[in-house]
């Protein structure tokens, strides 16, 4: 950190309080300083897939929990799982709750697929076998 501030990237100031604050030196550092570019980026693609997954939540809740409206599995159900993996301490409960009952309501309706199609492939090895 000190480096930085001599190199006059950042900024060391005393607070109201008295404590130390550090702060960029000039804002066209966001855009010309490629691991704060990446910072924000993140930053602003976990804002957006946590307000789509927060707004999914409020309708499950408002539809009395439907499980019609639980996520799908694919991209949305995957960048939920990821929200909570990388920043769960960020997302309220109720949102946790909803990816949590998406993600189980898929992992039942995959084993249910799963059991179907080895009871039609022993059915088929059975017919066969008649044959």
């Amino acid at each position: 950190m000190n480096a930085l501030i001599r190199a006059r990237l950042l900024v060391s100031d005393t607070d109201a309080a008295g404590g130390t604050a550090i702060r960029l030196a000039h804002e066209a550092l966001l855009n010309h300083w490629p691991r704060a570019q990446a910072a924000i980026d993140a930053g602003r693609e976990f804002l957006a897939t946590r307000a789509r997954v927060q707004t999914d939540t409020q309708r499950w809740l408002a539809e009395d929990r439907n499980t019609d409206l639980l996520l799908p599995l694919g991209k949305r159900l995957a960048e939920a799982e990821e929200l909570l993996l990388e920043r769960r301490n960020e997302v309220d409960h109720q949102t946790i709750e909803y990816v949590e009952a998406s993600a189980s309501a898929q992992r039942q309706a995959q084993a249910a697929i799963a059991a179907r199609d080895e009871t039609l492939r022993t059915q088929s090895l059975f017919l066969a076998g008649l044959a």
